[in-house]
């Protein structure tokens, strides 16, 4: 299973602002090159993906301010 992919960014002011607040609360994660390595990793990890819980994360929660932190804390990023 995989994460569901973002479809469009314009109806959901939430994806954005908090996508740009993570963004902004570090310096090393202002590159793409981080968000690419996250993603991916998000996307192998399997309670976020629903095969692990009957669960799978979306943009908004994998980039809430709480959940954020705690997969960069428990995650290896």
């Amino acid at each position: 299973s995989a994460l569901p992919k973002v479809v469009n960014f314009n109806s959901k002011q939430k994806r954005i602002s908090q996508l740009k607040a993570r963004w902004n609360e570090d310096k090393d994660r202002q590159n793409l090159n981080w968000w690419t390595d996250f993603f991916r990793w998000c996307n192998t990890n399997e309670s976020l993906t629903g095969e692990k819980f009957d669960w799978v994360a979306d943009l908004e929660a994998i980039t809430n301010q709480s959940k954020f932190t705690r997969l960069i804390e428990k995650g290896t990023l």
